[in-house]
C-alpha cells in the first residue's frame, strides 16, 4: 500500500492527568495501580484514500479523549523457594477507553464519527518470566503480550474503517554480556 503525506497536518498537543499508587513489598518488587485521563488536541490519524491501491495518508481530527486504568506487578520468586531466587515475574494490564471528535470539515469525508482513536486498543496485557544470573551476565526472559482489537485505518470517502483483530504474541530473549573471561578488542 502506498502512503501520501499531508502538508496541512499540525502538531498534536496532549494534556494529561495521572494518579498512581505504588508499593514496594520487597527488593526490586513493585505493585502499582494507575488511573489516567488524556485530552489530545488535533490528534493525527491514518486514513485510507479511495485510490486503486487504497493509499494511506494522515489527517488531524479535532480532538480525542483517553482514560483508563493500569495494574502493574513485578515480583521476585525467591520468596517461594531459594531455588527460585534468580527468577522474577512481571505483569501489567491496561484497560483504556478512547473517543474521537471529528472536525466539521471531516464529517463528510470519514466513514464514522463515533469511534475510538486510531491505533488504540481497549485492552493491553503483558506477562514476563525472567531468569537472571549476574555472575555469568546471563538473562533469559519469556514474554507474552495481548493487544485487543484496534482501529488501524480510518475509512474515508465511502471506504469503511479498518480494524486489526486482537493478537497474542510469545517471545523469548537470551542476553549474554561479555564476562571477564572474554577479552575485548
Amino acid at each position: 500500500r502506498s502512503v501520501s503525506g499531508n502538508p496541512d497536518l499540525v502538531q498534536a498537543t496532549i494534556d494529561g492527568l495521572d494518579l498512581r499508587w505504588e508499593t514496594f513489598p520487597g527488593d526490586g518488587d513493585v505493585l502499582a495501580v494507575s488511573a489516567f485521563y488524556k485530552k489530545i488536541d488535533k490528534p493525527i490519524e491514518r486514513i485510507i484514500q479511495p485510490t486503486t491501491d487504497f493509499r494511506q495518508s494522515f489527517v488531524n481530527a479535532a480532538s480525542a479523549t483517553l482514560w483508563g486504568l493500569e495494574l502493574e506487578l513485578r515480583r521476585s520468586l525467591g520468596g517461594l523457594s531459594p531455588v527460585l531466587d534468580r527468577w522474577s515475574v512481571s505483569a501489567n494490564l491496561a484497560h483504556i477507553r478512547s473517543s474521537v471528535e471529528v472536525g466539521l470539515q471531516q464529517l463528510s469525508v470519514v466513514a464514522s464519527s463515533d469511534r475510538p482513536l486510531e491505533g488504540q486498543s481497549d485492552d493491553i496485557a503483558n506477562l514476563a518470566l525472567q531468569f537472571y544470573q549476574p555472575e555469568w551476565g546471563t538473562m533469559v526472559r519469556f514474554l507474552g503480550a495481548y493487544t485487543g482489537e484496534r482501529l488501524t485505518d480510518v475509512g474515508a470517502f465511502g471506504i469503511p474503517d479498518v480494524y486489526e483483530s486482537a493478537a497474542t504474541t510469545f517471545d523469548a530473549v537470551l542476553s549474554q554480556s561479555r564476562g571477564p573471561w572474554v577479552r575485548g578488542v
